[in-house]
């Protein structure tokens, strides 16, 4: 009988037997089950990295596969976030290569606990000395941090003349090479 089972388990595991329990997307043994679980990095969001590919994307656990469609302006990604997290977006080419992470509403944060509805004086503290900006960004104003060529930009509704310490990040955008663009996939 435990014969039996042993050899049920294992086929079940090499075949991806469904019912069997998934394992967990996880950075540095955390488990991450929700976006409050991600941590927003130079070109990064939690595990995902912009430049993996979209098998290494995959391999991360936390996205399924998007049939990438450019006529769809909206779903112009091969990628896309498991239903649980929430408030973020991913950008990609089309090959499936991550282009961009986005984050549009609290809950993923720097390390310094930076995130959207943080306000500029939250930023100003911890990247004094490496903040770049303001620059308009359509009607509103961006803010960058850069380090290695990895990028963290965070969006303003308020132009860069009427920009104040106390308002709020409405939008952030990681990427690496060129600077983020802020703006949504929609």
């Amino acid at each position: 009988m435990r014969r039996y089972f042993a050899i049920v388990v294992t086929l079940g595991l090499l075949t991806g037997c469904e019912g069997l329990p998934s394992p967990k997307p996880s950075a540095n043994g955390v488990v991450i089950e929700s976006s409050e679980d991600l941590t927003i990095g130079y070109g990064s969001l939690g595990p995902a990295k912009v430049g993996m590919t979209k098998s290494e994307a995959l391999d991360t656990g936390l996205f399924t596969r998007e049939k990438f469609d450019p006529a769809k302006k909206c779903k112009a990604s091969a990628l896309k976030w498991k239903k649980q997290f929430t408030g973020v977006e991913v950008r990609t080419d089309t090959a499936g290569t991550i282009r961009s992470l986005s984050v549009l509403r609290p809950g993923p944060k720097t390390q310094y606990g930076i995130q959207v509805g943080s306000d500029l004086a939250d930023i100003r503290g911890p990247h004094a000395s490496s903040l770049i900006g303001p620059s308009k960004v359509g009607s509103g104003a961006g803010q960058y941090v850069r380090k290695d060529g990895r990028w963290i930009g965070f969006l303003f509704a308020k132009s860069p003349d009427e920009l104040d310490v106390l308002d709020k990040i409405t939008f952030i955008e990681v990427t690496e090479g060129s600077k983020p663009q802020l703006q949504r996939s929609c």
